[in-house]
């Protein structure tokens, strides 16, 4: 039964040892091609209440959701805020914004730090390259630490989806 125990404490400290050298910030990026330009997808993206046709987290994947949009309708200083029981509470404010180059905002979930965001517009061959990119950091928590790992590929198919839709959306128009 000693032995046991000792192996079960020495898991532990190696999983939590591990988890302490593992990196504390996390970079999510999704990019797409759209056939459009700027002038078309610009509004799309710089109007919050816009992000209810394409963005993955609205009414329809979260119908609790309550939202309210406030400063400006439109780029620098428009704030999104929700709250929900699926949803949680949050807030998006757009912090920096250009009809040639996109837009970049704060996230902030309730109980976690406040990610650094994009979306970035950039003309290439076959019309714009649209980027989400979602900068944060999960602490110094080693279990956290983990669950940084793994933002990759839960927020990315989340973008995915996302941009896909707004390409659709876009591309309609």
């Amino acid at each position: 039964m000693k032995k046991l125990v000792i192996a079960l404490l020495l898991i532990v400290a190696l999983v939590l040892g591990v988890g302490m050298l593992l990196p504390s910030e996390y970079t999510v990026v999704r990019t797409i091609v759209i056939n459009s330009d700027e002038a078309a997808i610009y509004p799309m993206i710089a109007n919050l209440e816009k992000w209810q046709e394409w963005c993955p987290w609205n009414k329809e994947t979260y119908p609790d959701m309550d939202s309210k949009y406030t400063g400006p309708p439109m780029g620098k200083d428009a704030v999104w805020t929700w709250s929900g029981t699926k949803s949680g509470n949050g807030k998006l404010k757009i912090t920096g914004a250009d009809p040639k180059t996109g837009i970049v905002y704060d996230l902030h979930f309730d109980e976690y730090p406040v990610s650094k965001c994009e979306l970035s517009l950039k003309p290439v061959e076959g019309g714009i390259e649209v980027s989400m990119k979602n900068v944060g950091n999960v602490g110094n928590s080693p279990i956290s630490r983990y669950f940084g790992l793994m933002m990759d590929g839960m927020m990315g198919k989340e973008f995915e989806k996302g941009l896909e839709k707004l390409k659709a959306t876009a591309e309609k128009s």
